[in-house]
């Protein structure tokens, strides 16, 4: 470790907040809540005193540490922002107020964040693997963390928000591109177009599931077994958890390429995609084959309109494992022009949609370069030059 950093712990920068506030029936609390995964708070709306399950609140206020205790593999805390000062989260979520003479909250929220403080946390839990829980503030306070001198602090921070500001404008790209080919699927179903059924379009198939107890028809895996869980936020969807052998997949349906697939049964109901290899599809789900792949994406593109999914819910039913059959899957309609113009939307939204996956991946280099990055930062064997202090006076 470099000159003027210190291996210290938590506890010599940071005070548990003692500052509990008993529920009183009918009182309105404003209350935080901690994210359930990654870091930052959300806003829980107002807590009614006697309405809830919570005996005892917190109120926070700016700059100070919010971490969750419960289920400590999700890494879930939060720096308390200007925002959310004032309100108040359970009192089971340990607040610590931080010394600013020595760490900045930006630079502890950093800090929360790096694999290495999860890891040292993880060792002080106990209980289930799917409730771990942290024996108390002072097990936290135990936590060791590498300590720069503020003004290295602020290069880091910097640094690294420099990175989060490229990547929250990578995924605001992807947003709008997303909401852009919501916007081109509901136009054209909201267009004056001729309609037909899906039954008019091609073969209606409805998947089944080999026997799991024949070996032969699971292994060698050769040809993807598509399974609600596999379908995705994209339409197009190339691969599968699990896998049929070739063996298997003549003992099922093997579905044609260029294939419309929709969630017809569960939880999941009206999920839908298209692919461009043949593949098995279990019981849940229900397929058109026999399209070319720009008919296979339109039709795709008009079933995940939001008419169109409620019209498959409502005809599904509200039951506890909703269904619809497949007679009358078959039966919706769908937009359906003719072939030139099939082909120019498709080629439209197909355009979006190839934004959207190179800005993804762009996307996974860079969380991947912030987290190499930050652990290198962090650990004080690198260093940021001083120079960089003009460009941080400059900003």
């Amino acid at each position: 470790m470099r000159d003027g950093w210190v291996e210290t712990n938590l506890a010599q920068v940071a005070s548990e907040f003692r500052g509990r506030t008993k529920v009183m029936p009918g009182t309105v609390y404003p209350a935080a809540g901690v994210m359930m995964e990654g870091r930052g708070l959300l806003d829980r709306g107002p807590f009614i005193g006697g309405k809830t399950t919570y005996k005892n609140l917190t109120q926070i206020k700016g700059g100070q540490l919010v971490l969750r205790s419960i289920t400590a593999w999700e890494a879930p805390i939060a720096v308390v922002s200007a925002e959310f000062s004032g309100r108040f989260v359970s009192g089971v979520f340990p607040v610590f107020d931080l010394d600013a003479k020595r760490i900045l909250p930006a630079f502890m929220e950093l800090v929360c964040t790096n694999p290495t403080f999860w890891s040292e946390m993880r060792e002080r839990c106990v209980g289930s693997v799917l409730r771990r829980k942290v024996l108390g503030a002072k097990a936290l306070l135990e936590i060791s963390i590498n300590l720069p001198p503020l003004m290295e602090q602020r290069r880091i921070v910097d640094v690294v928000e420099s990175v989060d500001n490229y990547i929250a404008a990578l995924q605001e790209g992807v947003d709008a591109a997303r909401t852009a080919r919501k916007a081109i699927a509901e136009e054209v179903f909201n267009s004056d177009f001729p309609t037909a059924d899906l039954l008019s379009l091609g073969r209606i198939v409805t998947g089944s599931t080999p026997s799991t107890k024949k070996v032969e028809f699971w292994e060698p895996e050769a040809i993807d077994f598509l399974s609600p869980g596999d379908f995705g936020r994209e339409l197009h969807i190339q691969q599968t958890s699990r896998k049929l052998s070739k063996s298997g997949a003549l003992a099922a349906r093997l579905l044609k390429s260029c294939s419309v697939v929709q969630v017809c049964i569960g939880a999941t109901i009206g999920k839908v995609g298209y692919v461009e290899h043949e593949l098995v599809t279990n019981q849940q789900v229900n397929a058109i084959e026999g399209l070319s792949l720009d008919d296979a994406y339109f039709a795709a593109l008009m079933l995940s309109t939001g008419k169109m999914q409620a019209e498959v819910k409502d005809r599904a039913g509200q039951t506890t494992l909703p269904i619809i059959s497949k007679s009358r899957w078959s039966a919706l309609e769908i937009p359906w022009p003719d072939e030139v113009s099939r082909k120019a939307i498709a080629d439209t939204a197909k355009s979006v949609d190839a934004f959207v996956r190179q800005t993804e991946e762009t996307l996974s280099h860079a969380r991947n370069l912030r987290s190499a990055m930050l652990s290198d930062l962090l650990s004080g064997e690198h260093e940021i030059p001083k120079s960089y202090d003009k460009l941080l006076g400059a900003a």
